[in-house]
């Protein structure tokens, strides 16, 4: 009884490990994305005020 109550916690354990792992890679996605999008406007406005 104690071992398999181990082994589902541990299970669930490493699914919770697992699911906070991809939502931290996707805002980390996010947010590279967020910053290149805003370097890129910020580029593209001193481009247009050289001119």
């Amino acid at each position: 009884m104690q071992i398999t109550i181990a082994i589902k916690v541990r299970f669930y354990h490493v699914k919770l490990l697992r699911k906070g792992v991809s939502e931290l890679l996707r805002s980390i996605k996010n947010e590279a994305k967020k910053n290149a999008e805003d370097t890129k406007s910020i580029s593209d406005s001193t481009s247009k005020n050289k001119k």
